[in-house]
């Protein structure tokens, strides 16, 4: 697994990840793309996410599923992503 050297494919990686993620945020927290967080390894890219209040909890993992399925549908980007560890 390596990290994304060219910038222009990671912000686009990050840009599909980012709106499949807006669409769903939940009410008391958002999830965002870390930076610097898109990874590949084969034909697959794993990008890492993290909530703002390092929730994890059923709506969640809920979004990180419905976010991953709309790109692999709509953009057929093999994507996983992954949470942060809290600080």
């Amino acid at each position: 697994m390596a990290v994304i050297a060219d910038a222009a494919e990671a912000a686009r990686i990050t840009s599909l990840v980012q709106r499949a993620l807006d669409k769903r945020q939940p009410r008391s927290y958002r999830v965002q793309v870390e930076p610097g967080g898109v990874l590949r390894e084969d034909d697959w890219y794993h990008v890492v996410v993290r909530s703002d209040q390092d929730v994890r909890n059923y709506d969640f993992y809920n979004v990180l599923a419905e976010a991953e399925a709309e790109n692999q549908d709509e953009a057929k980007l093999n994507v996983l992503l992954v949470p942060a560890v809290g600080d």
